[in-house]
């Protein structure tokens, strides 16, 4: 099967036999309480490294080496939803100073 790009991540069927463990709305807007955002922070810069090294994989071809095509796309879009996931649970920097100010 020929790959078709990034655009065809969403095309990726969700019935897959390997799920991400995703947390769930309720629990997300739980944990930023219960969390230092210094710690939120780190794990967003990992997800933010990890996206950026699927994206590379995809812009060289090299994930052909990897991955089947469709594994590909799942890890691709589960490193997208990971990162969004993360960046609803850090606080913005200047919410931040403000917060630590008071």
């Amino acid at each position: 099967m020929q790959y078709s790009g990034v655009a065809s991540f969403e095309s990726a069927r969700d019935d897959d036999r390997r799920q991400a463990p995703y947390i769930s709305s309720s629990m997300a807007q739980s944990l930023p309480c219960q969390m230092p955002s210094a710690i939120t922070q780190k794990w967003r810069a990992l997800a933010i490294q990890r996206r950026d090294h699927f994206l590379e994989l995809h812009q060289t071809g090299r994930w052909k080496l990897y991955y089947s095509e469709h594994d590909f796309l799942i890890r691709l879009r589960e490193a997208v939803h990971l990162l969004e996931l993360w960046d609803t649970l850090t606080p913005p920097v200047a919410e931040e100073k403000r917060t630590s100010i008071a």
